[in-house]
């Protein structure tokens, strides 16, 4: 499936990418069934990391800068650095006891940077969508917490480390599709874009 390729990429690179076996395939079933479908107010919720590392190639061949997931080190420093974990977390994290639900009783994300930020003006450290960080040492890795998590569990170290089968037990297609979660699909992203590469490309003015 080849719809998000557009004229921007040559032949070649289209065939390099079937080859990878990276191409997503059409839905077989509505994902909304299985996740909130959010809009723009609202985190991107079930990306897998194989998704978030894609958009981030894309979202760097498009700007021009470097665009990366961080690492649990810088995530956990501009967490400390932040105040670590809030006081209060009603006012700070969406989570199970204060999000709302939709028509089905379904547990909603909350909208982005509508709760209180941390010390460095980073909204959403903990709760609503959980982040993808590298560098654990470990395969697939989320932190934060996340808004169907009570927040009596949130810690400073929460994770979760992704298994597949319990994560996708009811994705709709075999195989298993990798672009994005059907169970565990609190999962979201946070990116850094590198220093050096906003230095090189500095917004525009207009």
């Amino acid at each position: 499936y080849l719809g998000d390729l557009d004229q921007t990429h040559s032949a070649t690179e289209k065939y390099e990418l079937i080859q990878q076996g990276i191409r997503p395939s059409p839905l077989y079933e509505d994902p909304a069934q299985f996740v909130q479908v959010p809009d723009k107010d609202n985190p991107a919720v079930a990306v897998s990391m194989l998704t978030a590392k894609a958009y981030c190639k894309w979202l760097s061949e498009k700007t021009g800068r470097k665009y990366r997931l961080p690492t649990i080190d810088e995530w956990r420093h501009a967490m400390k650095l932040g105040g670590g974990m809030p006081s209060d977390l009603n006012a700070s994290a969406w989570h199970k006891k204060n999000v709302e639900k939709d028509i089905f009783d379904k547990l909603l994300t909350g909208r982005v940077g509508s709760k209180s930020p941390n010390g460095l003006g980073i909204y959403d450290m903990f709760g609503n969508a959980c982040e993808w960080v590298t560098g654990t040492g470990q395969d697939k890795v989320v932190v934060g917490g996340h808004y169907h998590l009570p927040p009596e569990e949130f810690t400073e170290d929460w994770k979760a480390i992704e298994d597949t089968k319990v994560w996708n037990e009811k994705h709709p297609q075999i195989p298993k599709g990798r672009y994005w979660i059907s169970d565990f699909h609190f999962t979201g992203i946070r990116l850094v874009c590198e220093p050096a590469s906003v230095a090189a490309n500095p917004p525009s003015e207009e």
